[in-house]
């Protein structure tokens, strides 16, 4: 399925229903930047609040000050043309089991997430809209 068609998808899904929540799981690589483009493309036409989550994992074990500042500069970087406002939450645990609380705790109408077309990421994603009965949509990187 390509990006458009993803697009058209979710547009028809959201005119039918009233989108009030967006979750993004980011990275703040490239494939982030380009979920958060397509976030914005969707809330033009649909407003919605929009909650980012970083799963900082047991490999990881990053402090969270360290986290807000890369979020600080991903902020400046990506986010300055952004048509709404991102609420952004540090989340710590298994990358899979905190996406799928993140979720729940949300209620997300919505999950946005880049890929970088790595069978982790792929996996990841298949994973979790499996996991999921709501709308999902992925912006390939």
């Amino acid at each position: 399925m390509l990006k458009g068609e993803i697009c058209e998808i979710a547009n028809r899904r959201f005119m039918m229903n009233k989108l009030q929540m967006i979750l993004m799981p980011v990275d703040f690589s490239n494939a982030t930047q380009n979920a958060v483009r397509h976030a914005n493309s969707i809330l033009e036409k649909h407003p919605a609040e929009v909650v980012m989550v970083y799963v900082n994992t047991p490999e990881q074990k990053q402090q969270e000050q360290d986290i807000q500042k890369i979020f600080k500069s991903f902020e400046v970087s990506t986010l300055k043309e952004a048509s709404t406002h991102y609420r952004f939450e540090v989340l710590n645990g298994e990358l899979l089991n905190e996406l799928a609380n993140a979720t729940l705790k949300y209620k997300a109408d919505l999950v946005i997430m880049g890929l970088r077309e790595r069978i982790p990421d792929i996996a990841l994603a298949s994973e979790l809209m499996r996991m999921r009965k709501k709308s999902n949509t992925l912006a390939p990187a």
